[in-house]
């Protein structure tokens, strides 16, 4: 029994192999798979789905960089642009240098929220809140020790906590 609905099976994948590659054979009878459409009809049915030429939005946006109506030219043109150099290039100042470590100073009655803003104020902490939370989590927000201290920058804030805490 096996064997019979195996043979049918079979015999049914071959059957409609064949009349898909007839039914395919029919349809494709008269197309000529060979004719493409050209650049310009592709570019026509491109303008009617509402896209556009990058050459035309470039037009749109700096119409002094690029003159004249021929598309081909255009993208030459913009190809071949080049950044300009600012002529005062040497007056820029330079970028103050940011220190490695930060001087911290807390001083008596300091509260928690305090040593935060200037925690903050510094760029040591992301922010108070995030500080402060910790300091209740690690119970050392009555342990804070005044004096002057030296926090690297990138310091994670249990680190800080654990250096100006009790």
């Amino acid at each position: 029994m096996k064997n019979f609905h195996i043979k049918s099976l079979l015999l049914g994948l071959g059957l409609g192999v064949i009349l898909t590659s007839m039914i395919s054979m029919i349809y494709m009878a008269g197309a000529n798979p060979g004719s493409a459409l050209s650049r310009n009809e592709i570019i026509e049915a491109a303008k009617q789905y509402g896209m556009v030429e990058s050459s035309e939005l470039i037009k749109k946006e700096s119409p002094k960089l690029l003159a004249g109506n021929d598309p081909e030219k255009d993208e030459k043109k913009s190809e071949t642009v080049e950044p300009v150099e600012p002529k005062d290039k040497a007056k820029k100042p330079e970028p103050t240098p940011i220190p490695p470590e930060v001087s911290l100073s807390i001083n008596s009655g300091d509260t928690p929220s305090i040593v935060a803003d200037k925690l903050l104020k510094e760029g040591l902490i992301p922010s108070k809140e995030a500080f402060i939370g910790e300091m209740v989590k690690a119970g050392k927000t009555n342990g804070i020790v005044v004096g002057q201290y030296k926090i690297k920058r990138n310091t994670a804030i249990i680190d800080i906590i654990h250096t100006i805490a009790q």
